[in-house]
């Protein structure tokens, strides 16, 4: 399940389909552990999640290692970045729009990056 483009309705939607036991939850909830195990190791830093989608991912990240991250999502939809953006109210994340290939801001020298398919830690050029 992927979202392109659309509207508040769809990206609700699509944040809704996290939930219960589909198939697609429960690949959701299979990823969860995934990350949760490749950054058990790891105490803190600095950490993009491209693709951030509604910002589950960063949800639990923020609610299971408070202060451990500085996280910024990023996403090229901006009707689920307003999903993200909503659900992680009150926390120190930054959600933006835009595209990994293009970053819209500078990031530290080291980051470590989240794409829903790999976690690794990347070296980005000085601009």
């Amino acid at each position: 399940m992927t979202l392109q483009a659309g509207d508040a309705a769809e990206a609700a939607e699509y944040a809704a389909a996290y939930n219960g036991s589909s198939r697609f939850a429960r690949y959701f909830q299979s990823r969860l552990y995934v990350v949760g195990e490749q950054l058990h190791a790891r105490r803190s830093g600095d950490l993009l999640d491209v693709g951030c989608g509604p910002g589950m991912l960063i949800r639990q990240l923020v609610d299971s290692r408070p202060g451990d991250f500085k996280i910024t999502g990023l996403d090229h939809s901006a009707a689920v970045v307003n999903e993200a953006a909503t659900r992680l109210h009150g926390t120190d994340v930054e959600i933006r729009i835009g595209l990994a290939e293009c970053l819209p801001f500078p990031m530290p020298a080291s980051t470590l990056y989240w794409r829903w398919g790999f976690l690794s830690t990347r070296t980005f050029p000085s601009r």
